[in-house]
């Protein structure tokens, strides 16, 4: 995605982190303001707010349907890594219209 800047040992992130802000604090505030709003705009002209929202509706659509509650009593019963195992196995999944 492009957000992160620089990877660095842990020993060496706070100096790498007070010299970004180093550079940062130098920019005039109006420029920092504008720029961070041409980033959040190409990000919402890439339809950001409305994929998040459709992904809301869809979550609680699977998790409420015969499937979705199907598998929370697997990840209950066998756990997560099991259920996940059994739902991408490609068998029919018990009680599912396919």
């Amino acid at each position: 995605m492009g957000l992160i800047f620089k990877a660095v040992p842990l020993e060496a992130l706070d100096d790498t982190v007070n010299q970004l802000v180093g550079r940062i604090k130098g920019v005039p505030k109006n420029q920092l303001m504008m720029m961070k709003m041409l980033v959040n705009q190409v990000y919402e002209n890439m339809g950001l707010s409305t994929t998040q929202t459709i992904a809301t509706l869809f979550d609680g659509m699977a998790r409420h349907s015969p499937e979705g509650v199907y598998f929370k009593q697997r990840v209950e019963e066998v756990g997560f890594k099991q259920a996940v195992a059994e739902r991408d196995s490609g068998d029919p999944i018990p009680g599912s219209k396919k």
